[in-house]
């Protein structure tokens, strides 16, 4: 899919969704070691312009950005993935409380230096680590 097809989708304007992806780009590189495919276009006035040429992958990964719901869904999906339990997290805050990373407030939530991370583990997690 092309970045021209996800800003028509999403109604985003085509450069501003250039601009979103060029941002997201670094952290997809730092994981993956590889660029999104630049390509190039005509626009109607048969200038060349820039545009993404993106794998399922790439396009899902761009999408989640614009839709809170899909990447809900990518999230729990990769964390049955990885195998990621509630005792597997409360244990990852433990250790981050030993180590004097977190800090757990009265909440329930986790404090971390000078900013709050939202860290309460996720209800489909939840309801799903306790069924097995």
């Amino acid at each position: 899919m092309t970045s021209l097809e996800i800003a028509e989708l999403t109604g985003k304007q085509h450069k501003n969704l250039m601009r979103d992806i060029r941002n997201m780009e670094p952290a997809w590189e730092k994981v993956h070691g590889l660029k999104f495919e630049l390509i190039e276009y005509k626009d109607r006035l048969g200038r060349i312009k820039p545009c993404y040429s993106l794998t399922k992958t790439e396009t899902l990964y761009i999408a989640t950005k614009f839709n809170d719901e899909v990447r809900a869904k990518q999230f729990s999906i990769a964390l049955k993935g990885a195998g990621v339990t509630r005792n597997s997290v409360q244990q990852m805050l433990k250790n981050w409380r030993i180590q004097g990373l977190v800090e757990q407030m009265d909440d329930g939530r986790y404090k971390k230096e000078k900013e709050i991370m939202e860290t309460r583990i996720p209800k489909c997690i939840t309801s799903q680590a306790m069924r097995r």
